[in-house]
């Protein structure tokens, strides 16, 4: 949480924070706040009902993924290292996916099913212009 708010310092003080949020909450933001929340509750949540809700869910999923990745019976069973490589897959994954080729830096997966598609289908079209740009050196040479 902290280098990533760190690095959103220099947007907000070089333009301000109502200049650095009047379109939206930035990305980094987002990601940083949504991992951090997610690593908190899923590693040290023991009696809450989210962290408990998360591990029920997800603790099956979780130990196969470790055993694939050749963790030993202890790390298996550690939710603060599965956590970690959540973050960091997801992490990973978005910066893929936030490509140009992809879905765009525009994109992020905590937009409704609505906005993806509206924003997948309404890209923006550029205008072509057929006459090229008028050059003063081919206009002096016309003359």
């Amino acid at each position: 949480l902290f280098p990533s708010m760190l690095g959103n310092m220099g947007g907000f003080f070089g333009n301000g924070v109502d200049k650095y949020l009047e379109k939206a909450l930035p990305w980094m933001i987002q990601q940083s706040v949504s991992c951090s929340a997610f690593y908190h509750f899923y590693a040290h949540d023991a009696e809450g009902w989210l962290g408990v809700t998360l591990r029920s869910y997800l603790k099956p999923i979780a130990i196969q993924i470790m055993v694939l990745m050749g963790a030993d019976g202890k790390e298996s069973e550690d939710d603060a290292l599965f956590a970690k490589f959540a973050v960091g897959f997801f992490m990973i994954g978005m910066g893929i996916v936030r490509m140009d080729q992809f879905f765009g830096p525009r994109f992020s997966p905590f937009m409704t099913l609505s906005e993806m598609v509206m924003g997948v289908f309404s890209g923006k079209k550029k205008k072509v212009n057929s006459k090229p740009p008028a050059n003063k050196k081919n206009n002096k040479k016309n003359q």
